[in-house]
């Protein structure tokens, strides 16, 4: 999974646990597939959510049903995405003047 949609994924849920509603720093979000991609779920932003660690680790390799877990909100898919992101990792160029 790309770092813009897990950007954005936490960004559409308010960086929120969606199951738990903790938000950093008292815990670690992670990307968490509603339908696991074992059983057949996909990387499109529409099963993807934003989970604390313990919920993660809770949930498994389940859906929310089948693990006795509620999301808080539906996901929806943003209105629109952030602009991509391009990071440079080229040291600094000296300068020439001195």
């Amino acid at each position: 999974m790309s770092p813009r949609t897990r950007f954005e994924v936490f960004k559409r849920d308010s960086f929120t646990c969606q199951y738990c509603g903790a938000q950093p720093p008292e815990v670690t979000l992670v990307v968490d597939h509603i339908h696991p991609v074992a059983a057949g779920g996909t990387s499109d932003i529409d099963n993807l959510i934003s989970a604390c660690e313990p919920c993660n680790r809770k949930k498994a390799n389940r859906t929310p049903e089948q693990a006795g877990m509620v999301l808080k909100h539906k996901p929806r898919r943003p209105l629109v995405l952030a602009p991509q992101m391009r990071v440079s990792w080229r040291s600094p160029r000296t300068s020439s003047f001195g």
